[in-house]
């Protein structure tokens, strides 16, 4: 058997042990999928397609949703409609996606076991992983970039026409699921402009085929949206926010402001879920004296506030992005106690474990930021020079080029960690297209040690998490189902959390009343926590199993005044 066969098996062998473990099954809905069922069911019952995006107060915009509730409609119709299939239409997206992301790791003749080891880095990214048992739009989106970038590389080094129309055509079909997905079209073309095989495959070819084949459908579409009345991308508050935020914020504030998001959440997070391919090369780096240099000074700077931390002296914050994963954990948890009112109820990593992962995403930063200046640079060089002769890849410039597309974008609109997960796939790609060490890379036992500690972490943050997460939302659901169908309550007269109450008393000029959840809450009935809250009494418990620190229990309350009274 080739080994190419070898590592398929195991990777759909991973794919059924970790699923065994995680168990999606169940009624429930995560973050903004409860949007997007409620679109599904709109489509499938009127044949129209909805409002995209129901944000608090009305809040417009949202993806253009089409190709991912289309797919969704598919496994509707052969397996039955229930949330369950939903996710699995997903989860079935995302193992397709990450055995192309292996082929297109291949396409840089890199062995085998190494694009299997950099396909493990992006499965086990904790916000691919728990993306994947969600019906959101991240997963479905990336997947379709994934198989664009894979046909259009393949057409590209082929010379083949048709083969490079369809790869815009799966660009066309990640638009129609995230308006990000253009992004991915306008690399090609952009690449084809700079690099020499582009060059050959043809300028004005390249723009033709993109603008009939992706942008002017995706436009059409976006026309269709608003003579509809649905919500197209010039409704999107994030579009809005992107020339009126500068101005409310100030000059150097948001400067500030964009910073932050640059080095916390996009050279922070992506260095870190990328660190097991980039320590790949840690044995050749250490060759390097720069790197050495660089190395210990930044070690000998994190001993140091260690050691701080240990004494006493200082107590330093922990940044983290927020929506999916929060410092000891995978959500988000959308409830009154833990989201509103901000209530720790999970276990938390203390600071330094946490400023050891961000020591080891800076040392991966000490690999990743070089080449991609020295990959920048020659892209000038080639622009400025029009050489036909170049050592870069056509995919290391595409990769690259849809990294400081999308990386930008993000910056100046603001981010929640999900945004990420095309970063982190794209980075990968980049490196194995670009280092001629990583693809000439032999795995050793000695070699992998420091990438498998980053690796075996996300791993273990991965499975348990998400498993522990879909057994909340599953208790979750039992005291959902107790309260709505025993007590006979209306869901909007009690707070069962952003996902309930959007999904079953969403209304456009909803009003929350004072002190109670912005999430469509007109009474507080009864309330669902994840613990005790002053002035409420416990009606009913639901305790669940987790993997990570204790279990827990989903909290039933009955304001005491409304017994009292």
């Amino acid at each position: 058997m080739k080994s190419w066969w070898g590592c398929v098996v195991l990777l759909l062998l991973i794919w059924t042990v970790v699923i065994y473990i995680v168990n999606p099954a169940g009624e429930f809905m995560i973050n903004d999928d409860f949007a997007f069922t409620k679109a599904l069911n709109t489509l499938s019952t009127h044949e129209i397609l909805g409002p995209t995006w129901m944000g608090p107060q009305g809040e417009g915009g949202g993806p253009a949703l089409i190709t991912h509730l289309l797919w969704g409609l598919l496994f509707s119709e052969i397996f039955g409609h229930s949330l369950t299939v939903l996710r699995l239409s997903v989860l079935t997206l995302s193992v397709m996606g990450s055995l192309a992301f292996f082929f297109l790791l291949k396409t840089t003749q890199a062995g085998d076991w190494v694009s299997f080891w950099g396909t493990l880095a992006l499965i086990f990214n904790p916000l691919y992983f728990s993306q994947s048992f969600t019906f959101m739009t991240d997963i479905t989106f990336l997947s379709l970039v994934i198989f664009s970038f894979l046909l259009i590389q393949q057409g590209i080094d082929t010379n083949q026409v048709l083969v490079v129309a369809i790869g815009l055509v799966f660009g066309l079909l990640a638009t129609l699921s995230r308006q990000f997905g253009i992004i991915a079209s306008l690399a090609f073309v952009l690449t084809c402009f700079i690099h020499p095989k582009g060059r050959q495959f043809g300028r004005t070819r390249a723009i033709v085929m993109t603008v009939m084949l992706t942008i002017l459908p995706w436009l059409a579409f976006e026309r269709f949206l608003y003579w509809t009345g649905s919500t197209p991308v010039t409704e999107h508050v994030l579009l809005h926010e992107l020339f009126t935020y500068p101005i409310s914020k100030g000059f150097p504030d948001y400067l500030v402001f964009i910073f932050g998001q640059l080095f916390q959440s996009v050279l922070g997070y992506t260095a870190f879920f990328v660190s097991p391919v980039a320590a790949l090369l840690y044995k050749q780096y250490f060759q390097r004296a720069a790197f050495r240099y660089f190395f210990y000074i930044v070690t000998a700077f994190f001993v140091m506030l260690e050691l701080a931390i240990f004494a006493g002296f200082i107590n330093p914050p922990e940044f983290i992005t927020g929506n999916v994963l929060f410092n000891f954990g995978i959500g988000p948890i959308l409830l009154k106690d833990t989201y509103i009112l901000g209530i720790k109820r999970i276990a938390s990593l203390p600071p330094w474990f946490y400023y050891i992962l961000v020591w080891w995403a800076v040392v991966s930063l000490g690999i990743i930021l070089p080449l991609i200046y020295n990959c920048i640079c020659q892209i000038l060089r080639m622009m400025i020079q029009s050489s036909e002769n170049t050592q870069i890849s056509f995919l290391s410039c595409l990769s690259i080029i849809f990294i400081l597309i999308y990386g930008g974008a993000i910056i100046v609109i603001g981010i929640r960690d999900r945004y990420l997960i095309p970063l982190s796939a794209m980075a990968i790609i980049f490196l194995f297209s670009y280092s001629g060490e990583l693809k000439n890379c032999c795995l050793s036992l000695k070699g992998l040690i420091p990438a498998a500690v980053p690796l075996f972490f996300m791993i273990i943050l991965s499975v348990a998490g998400t498993h522990d997460f879909m057994a909340l939302k599953r208790s979750q659901t039992l005291a959902l189902n107790y309260l709505t169908q025993d007590l006979k309550v209306r869901p909007c007269n009690l707070d069962g959390g952003m996902e309930f109450n959007g999904y079953n008393a969403y209304h456009l000029d909803h009003a929350p009343p004072r002190g109670v959840s912005w999430w469509w809450v007109d009474r507080e009935d009864y309330v669902v926590t994840l613990g005790n809250l002053n002035g409420f009494e416990t009606v009913r418990k639901f305790p669940f199993h987790r993997l990570l620190g204790k279990d827990g229990t989903i909290y039933v309350l009955k304001p005491e005044i409304a017994q009292s009274q």
